[in-house]
C-alpha cells in the first residue's frame, strides 16, 4: 500500500506539472492572439491615416504654388511700376536740363517754367509718394506673402512632420507586422513544441504507467512468490516434523514386538480362538475370568485393547460368558468340563498393527495386566515399518488439516503482507518529508517556510524562545550546518526579532544540502569567563530539518543492534520488544540493520524463518556457529558457542548470567570486526543494557556506538563503564533519563546522556485489525467497538452483563508495579459499582498467594464483578485493553512502560502514576492541559503523583465520574486517546539523528 501511494503521489504530482505547463502555453497563445487583433486594427488605422494624409499633402502643395505665383505675379507689377516711374522722373530730369541750357527762355517764359517746374516737382513728389505707397504696399504685401509662406512652411513642415510619423507609423505598422508575423511563427512553433511535450509526457506517462504496473505486477508477483515460498517453508517444516512423530511412533511400535512377549494363548487364562491374529480382520479371544483372583466380585469384564505398544486405537470391549451351547465348548474339554468361568468377545485388528496389546478388569480397579507386564499379541500380515509410519503419518496430517489450512493461510497472509512492507521500505526516499515527525513535534516554537525546502531556494527559520530554554534571552543565534554537519558552509545567523516575539533568520539552502542541522543559543563563542551561555540543543539531539533534494541523499547507516532479548523469539520483559520494535523502524526508514543475539536453546523457533547454520569463528578458544535468520523481517544472527552456555532452557535465572553474557558480548565484538574485514563495516553498534555492556569498550574498528539503558536496577557497574566508553548513552524516556540523573553510572556523563520514549508495535496492537477481538474498530467507532469487546470479556470470564466502568490491569505482580496500589484499586473500583479485571502473574509465590487470596475474597463480597487471570494469555490480553474503559499503571517506577500507550491504542484511558516514562506519554485531564500543549498532545488520562491509597483514589474517582455523568466528554476523551501516534516513527527518527550525531563527533 505504501509503494502504491508512493506512485500515485508521483503521478499526480507529474499531472499536476503537466497541467500547469498546458496553462502557460494556452496563456501564451491567447496572448499572441490578442496582440495579432491589436496589430490588424493598428494597421487598418495606418493605412487609412496614409490616405488622408496623401490627400492632403497633395492639396497643400497645389495651395503653397498657387500662393507663389500669386505673389511672384504681384512683385513683377510692382517692379513695372517702379520702372515706370523712374522712367517719368529721368523724362523730366532731362526737359529740365534742357531749359537751362539753351538760356533763351524768356522772363515770362521763365515763370511759366518755374511753374512747370513747380508742378513737374509736384508730379515727381506725387509719383515718388505714389511710388512710395506702392512700395509700402508692395512691401507689406510681400510680408504678408512671407508670412503666408511662412505659415505654409510651417504647415507644411507640420505636413512634413506628420508624413514622417506616418511613415515612422508605417514603419512600425510593418515591424508590427513583422513581430506579429514572428508571433504567429512563435505560437505555431509553441504549438507545435506543445503537441510534441504532450505526446512525450502521454508516451512517458504511459511508458511510466507501464513500468509502475509492471513493477506493481512484479513486486506483487514477488511477494506473492515469497509468501507461497513460505506457505511451501512451512508446510515443508510441518511435513518434516510430523514425519519424524511418525517415524518415531512406527519405531515404538516395532520397538515393541522386538522387546515384548507374545501370546496367543496362555493355560487357564486366555486364547485367541484362531491363533495369531491377522491385521484387518476380527478376530474372537476367549478370557477365564478365574485366572485371577478377586475377579468372580465383579459381574462384568471388560478387554482393554490397544495396538503397538498402547499407541494406537485405544477402546474397551466389553466381554460376556462364553455360551454354554457354542460350539467352542464342545470342541475344547478345557472349556467344557474345566473349572474356568471363561468369558469372550470379538476384536476388530487394525490393517496397521503388528501387535496386540491389552489387560482385563471388572469394571472396577481390580486389572489382570500379566503382572505388570500387560498382554501382548503379534498380528500377522502388519504393514512393514515404513507402511506403518506412512500411515501414521497420513492419520497425523488428517487429524491437522483444518488447522494446517488455517495456519497455511495465515502465514500466507502475514509474509505476503511482511514482503509488501519490505518492499515498500526499500523504495522509501530518505528526503520525503511526509512522514517526517521532527517538524511536528516543536511546531509550537519552531517552523520553517517552507514546509518542504529546496536546493536554491531561501528557507526561513522562525523560532518563539517563550517555550525554550531560551525564554527571557536576547540576542539570539543559529548555529548549525547542512548534511548532519559534515558541509563545507555553516550556518552562524543572527535571528531577528519579530512584532509577535517570534524570531526569524532566512538561509540559503546550497545546491547539494539534503538536511539542515543546527541549535539555538544566546551567545556565539565564548563569553570573558569562558562560558558557553544557554543553548537550546533540543535535549542534545539537536534540531534537523530535511531537505527535498531529488541529487543528494544522506547516507544510508549500518546499524547493528546487540542485546541478549529479541520479540517474539527470547521475549522475557519490555527490553525484546524495543529491540525488535527499534530495529524494524530504522529499517524502515532505509538504512541497514542487523541484529546480534545470542542462540538459546529455548527461542521460540517457529517465529524465526530461513534458520540456517552459515558458518563457523573461533573465539576465546571456543568454536562460535553463526546462524542466520528472518525474524519479524529482520535479519538477525544467533552466535551458539559449541562450550554450551546458551542451552540451559532459560535466558535469564543463573548464577552465571554475568559470565555468560559478557562472553557473548566479547564474541559479537569479534564477529563485528570479522564483518568490518568484509567489507561490511558497521557504522553504528547499538547495545542493550548490562548484559551487553562490554561490547561498547571492544574494538569495533572505528564503528561508533550506542548504549541504551532499559532499568537501572540492575547492572550498575557494567552501565557506569558502558556509560563512560559510549558515544552516546540513551534511556526509554525523558522523565526517566532526569529521575537518574544523579545516578552513580550516569551522573558524570549527563553531556551524552538522553532520554527517547519508546513505542509501540502498531502492526501488532492495531484494533483496527485485531484478530482477537470482536469486532474491528478505530476512534471513529470506538464507542460501538469497545463496547463489543467488553461484552465478549464478559462472557470470555463469566462476568456479569453490566453497563458499568471496568478497569483493567495487565502486568506482572512485583513490587515495582505498586501492588498496594492494585488491590486499592480494585476494592474501590467495585465499592464505585465497577468491574475489575486483572492479567498477570508473580514470580514471587508469596506474592501470588496473597493475590489468589484477593480474588478469592472480593469474588465473595462482589459475585461476578471480578475476575484475576494469572498466566501468560496473549488474546486475553488483547481483549481487555479492548474491553476495558480504564487501564490502571500505578508504578512506583517506570522507566517507560509500554501498558498505558497500548491502552491509549485501543479507546482506554489510563490511571498512572506521574512517573518515568508514564509522565512523558499521560497528561491528566484536569490538571495537565498546558503540559500537553507544549508536548502537541491532547489530555489522555487521569495521574496522581504520591505513594499513598488517597493519591489513587483522587485519579480513579475522577475517571470513574467521567464515566457516569460525563459520557460525551469520555468518549471524546477516548477519540482522542486513539488518534494519538505511538508508534516507532518518532523515536526512530530521534534515534537516527543521535546516530548521525556521533558520526559527525571527531
Amino acid at each position: 500500500r505504501a509503494a502504491q501511494e508512493l506512485k500515485e503521489t508521483a503521478a499526480r504530482e507529474e499531472m499536476v506539472v503537466i497541467a500547469a505547463e498546458l496553462a502557460q502555453m494556452e496563456a501564451e497563445e491567447s496572448a499572441l492572439q490578442e496582440q495579432t487583433l491589436a496589430l490588424m486594427r493598428e494597421n487598418s488605422m495606418l493605412t487609412e491615416l496614409t490616405e488622408v494624409a496623401e490627400r492632403e499633402q497633395m492639396d497643400r502643395e497645389a495651395l503653397l504654388l498657387e500662393i507663389q505665383s500669386q505673389a511672384l505675379r504681384e512683385k513683377n507689377a510692382d517692379l513695372q511700376q517702379i520702372i515706370e516711374v523712374i522712367a517719368l522722373e529721368q523724362e523730366a530730369w532731362k526737359s529740365a536740363r534742357a531749359a537751362e541750357t539753351t538760356g533763351s527762355v524768356e522772363t515770362t517764359d521763365r515763370t511759366s517754367e518755374n511753374s512747370a517746374r513747380d508742378r513737374a516737382q509736384a508730379d515727381a513728389r506725387a509719383l515718388q509718394e505714389e511710388v512710395a505707397q506702392d512700395k509700402r504696399w508692395t512691401l507689406n504685401q510681400s510680408r504678408q506673402t512671407q508670412d503666408a509662406l511662412i505659415q505654409g512652411t510651417l504647415d507644411l513642415q507640420r505636413q512634413d512632420d506628420a508624413e514622417a510619423e506616418a511613415v515612422a507609423k508605417s514603419s512600425d505598422q510593418s515591424a508590427a507586422e513583422r513581430e506579429m508575423s514572428e508571433l504567429q511563427a512563435r505560437m505555431a512553433a509553441l504549438e507545435r513544441e506543445r503537441t510534441r511535450l504532450l505526446s512525450e509526457r502521454q508516451a512517458e506517462m504511459a511508458q511510466a504507467e507501464e513500468e509502475d504496473a509492471n513493477a506493481e505486477e512484479a513486486a506483487q508477483a514477488e511477494a506473492v512468490a515469497a509468501a507461497v515460498a513460505a506457505v511451501a517453508d512451512l508446510k515443508a517444516k510441518r511435513e518434516a516434523k510430523w514425519r519424524k512423530e511418525a517415524k518415531n511412533q512406527a519405531e515404538k511400535r516395532r520397538g515393541v514386538v522386538l522387546f515384548g512377549d507374545s501370546v496367543t494363548q496362555k493355560d487357564n487364562t486366555l486364547s485367541w480362538v484362531s491363533g495369531q491374529p491377522q491385521a484387518g480382520q476380527t478376530h474372537q479371544i476367549l478370557y477365564n475370568k478365574r485366572a485371577l483372583r478377586g475377579m468372580n466380585q465383579y459381574n462384568d469384564v471388560i478387554m482393554h485393547v490397544g495396538f503397538d505398544g498402547w499407541t494406537n486405537n485405544l477402546k474397551e470391549v466389553s466381554m460376556y460368558p462364553l455360551p454354554r451351547d457354542d460350539a467352542l465348548r464342545r470342541d475344547s474339554w478345557e472349556l467344557e468340563h474345566g473349572p474356568g468361568d471363561w468369558w469372550t468377545c470379538k476384536v476388530d485388528i487394525p490393517s496397521t498393527a503388528v501387535m496386540c496389546d491389552f489387560v482385563f478388569s471388572g469394571g472396577g480397579n481390580l486389572f489382570d495386566n500379566n503382572q505388570g507386564q500387560d498382554y501382548h499379541t503379534s498380528v500377522n500380515g502388519g504393514l512393514s515399518l515404513d507402511e506403518l509410519e506412512e500411515g501414521i503419518y497420513q492419520k497425523v496430517k488428517a487429524s491437522h488439516e483444518k488447522k494446517s489450512a488455517e495456519d497455511d493461510e495465515r502465514c500466507y497472509r502475514s509474509n505476503l503482507a511482511r514482503a509488501l512492507r519490505r518492499m515498500a521500505g526499500i523504495s522509501k526516499t530518505l528526503d520525503d518529508n511526509d512522514d517526517d515527525m521532527r517538524m511536528k513535534r516543536v511546531a509550537k516554537f519552531l517552523t520553517v517556510d517552507p514546509p518542504n525546502p529546496k536546493p536554491g531556494h531561501p528557507l526561513v527559520v522562525r523560532y518563539d524562545p517563550s517555550h525554550t530554554p531560551l525564554k527571557g534571552h536576547s540576542p539570539i543565534f543559529l548555529y548549525g550546518g547542512w548534511n548532519r554537519n559534515t558541509h563545507k558552509e555553516k550556518v552562524r545567523e543572527e535571528m531577528v526579532r519579530e512584532g509577535d516575539g517570534w524570531y526569524s533568520a532566512t538561509l540559503n539552502v546550497p545546491q547539494d544540502a539534503c538536511m539542515l542541522d543546527f541549535q539555538v543559543i544566546n551567545r556565539q563563542g565564548r563569553d570573558s569567563n569562558g562560558n558557553h551561555g544557554v543553548k537550546d540543543d533540543n535535549h542534545k539531539r539537536g534540531y534537523h530539518v530535511p531537505i527535498f533534494n531529488k541529487n543528494k541523499r544522506e547516507k544510508v547507516l549500518h546499524v547493528v543492534h546487540v542485546a541478549v532479548e529479541l520479540a517474539p523469539v527470547a521475549k522475557v520483559g519490555g527490553m525484546g520488544d524495543v529491540v525488535t520494535a527499534l530495529s524494524r523502524a530504522v529499517q524502515d526508514e532505509g538504512h541497514k540493520v542487523d541484529v546480534i543475539v545470542p542462540k538459546f536453546d529455548c527461542l521460540r523457533y517457529e517465529y524465526i524463518d530461513d534458520l540456517v547454520r552459515t558458518e563457523d569463528f573461533r573465539f576465546d578458544n571456543v568454536t562460535i556457529g553463526v546462524w542466520k535468520g528472518i525474524v519479524e523481517d529482520l535479519e538477525i544472527t544467533f552466535l551458539e558457542p559449541e562450550n554450551g552456555m546458551f542451552n540451559h532452557g532459560c535466558i535469564y535465572g543463573r548464577n552465571d548470567d554475568h559470565i555468560r553474557f559478557r562472553f557473548f558480548a566479547r564474541a559479537a565484538a569479534a564477529w563485528v570486526r570479522i564483518m568490518g574485514d568484509r567489507k561490511d563495516q558497521a557504522d553504528i553498534i547499538h547495545a542493550h543494557d548490562w548484559q551487553v555492556a562490554p561490547i561498547v569498550w571492544d574494538d569495533l574498528r572505528g564503528a561508533k556506538t550506542a548504549f541504551t539503558i532499559h532499568n537501572l536496577e540492575y547492572g550498575a557497574d557494567l552501565i557506569a563503564e558502558a556509560m563512560r566508553a559510549t558515544d552516546f548513552g540513551t534511556t526509554v524516556s525523558p522523565s526517566y533519563a532526569m529521575e537518574v540523573a544523579n545516578h552513580g553510572s550516569v551522573r558524570d556523563q549527563q553531556h551524552k546522556f538522553v532520554g527517547i520514549t519508546n513505542g509501540i508495535d502498531t502492526d501488532i496492537w492495531n484494533p483496527m485489525e485485531d484478530e482477537f477481538l470482536p469486532m474491528c474498530y478505530d476512534e471513529m467507532n470506538v464507542v460501538e467497538g469497545k463496547a463489543a469487546a467488553k461484552e465478549e470479556l464478559q462472557d470470555r470470564l463469566n462476568m456479569a452483563k453490566r453497563d458499568v466502568p471496568m478497569a483493567g490491569v495487565v502486568s506482572r505482580l512485583v513490587g515495582q508495579k505498586g501492588l498496594h496500589l492494585i488491590k486499592r484499586a480494585m476494592w474501590r473500583t467495585l465499592e464505585r459499582g465497577g468491574q475489575f479485571v486483572l492479567l498477570g502473574s508473580a514470580p514471587d509465590g508469596k506474592i501470588q498467594n496473597e493475590f489468589n487470596d484477593l480474588v478469592a475474597q472480593a469474588e465473595r463480597a462482589y459475585p461476578n464483578q471480578v475476575r484475576m487471570v494469572f498466566q501468560y494469555d496473549e488474546p486475553l490480553s488483547h481483549l481487555i485493553y479492548a474491553g476495558s474503559d480504564m487501564i490502571l499503571v500505578p508504578s512506583m517506577f517506570e522507566p517507560c512502560g509500554l501498558t498505558q500507550m497500548i491502552a491509549m491504542r485501543y479507546g482506554s484511558l489510563p490511571v498512572v502514576r506521574r512517573t518515568g516514562g508514564l509522565r512523558d506519554t499521560v497528561f491528566d485531564v484536569d490538571d495537565d492541559r498546558e503540559r500537553a500543549a507544549e508536548a502537541g498532545c491532547e489530555v489522555n488520562g487521569f495521574s496522581f503523583d504520591g505513594k499513598d491509597e488517597p493519591d489513587m483514589d483522587y485519579s480513579l474517582d475522577r475517571a470513574i465520574n467521567y464515566w457516569f455523568n460525563d459520557r460525551e466528554r469520555w468518549d471524546e476523551l477516548t477519540q482522542n486517546a486513539m488518534a494519538a501516534d505511538w508508534s516507532w516513527k518518532s523515536p526512530a527518527q530521534d534515534y537516527i539523528d543521535m546516530y548521525y550525531n556521533a558520526l559527525s563527533q571527531t
